[in-house]
């Protein structure tokens, strides 16, 4: 894996203003990080959502529903909306 900058901004504007080229955004991880050790992505920097507030939320939008960055799964799982209006998500 290739050397890399590490960013944890506190806010969207500032998550954006680190954003060029080849930056990743980082939230979970769960495909960013096997394909950089694979040699398939190789970001320059990496953009960490994690401190960024208000991304972990569930809400709806007109007749969609709005799942932040951060969700977390068990909280699809277990969320009373998501189970009623996306079951199949839920489960």
């Amino acid at each position: 894996m290739q050397p890399f900058d590490w960013h944890r901004p506190a806010s969207l504007a500032d998550a954006r203003a680190l954003m060029d080229g080849d930056a990743a955004l980082i939230a979970g991880g769960h495909t960013l990080l096997p394909a950089m050790k694979s040699g398939l992505r190789q970001p320059s920097a990496l953009i960490d959502l994690s401190a960024i507030p208000g991304l972990g939320g569930i809400a709806m939008d007109g007749d969609r529903i709005v799942l932040g960055a951060m969700v977390r799964h068990h909280r699809i799982e277990t969320d009373p909306l998501v189970r009623e209006r996306l079951p199949m998500l839920a489960a």
